[in-house]
């Protein structure tokens, strides 16, 4: 199943705007900021984005699971956080 969301400004939190039938190089920018990038790297850094957000996401459900048990200890390792420039909202 295909979902199709948004790309946003991770600052302003305000869709990207760009072309409609957009290829590798072409340029979306925030329209309050002006945070731009091509599209490539947009993917790019969205895939790192998603990434660190399903690792989070994965790691408090692995915590809440745990939490109460006395056989099985949970050492959750370590995420390194990043600030990112565009986001989109996940679902997890």
């Amino acid at each position: 199943m295909s979902d199709t969301k948004q790309i946003k400004c991770a600052r302003c939190k305000v869709t990207l705007e760009g072309p409609t039938d957009a290829k590798g190089q072409d340029v979306f920018a925030c329209p309050i900021c002006g945070n731009a990038d091509n599209l490539e790297n947009i993917h790019r850094e969205l895939a790192n984005y998603m990434q660190e957000h399903a690792a989070t996401s994965l790691q408090n459900s692995m915590r809440k699971s745990f939490a109460n048990n006395k056989f099985i200890k949970y050492k959750p390792g370590i995420i390194h956080k990043r600030t990112y420039r565009f986001m989109v909202d996940l679902d997890f």
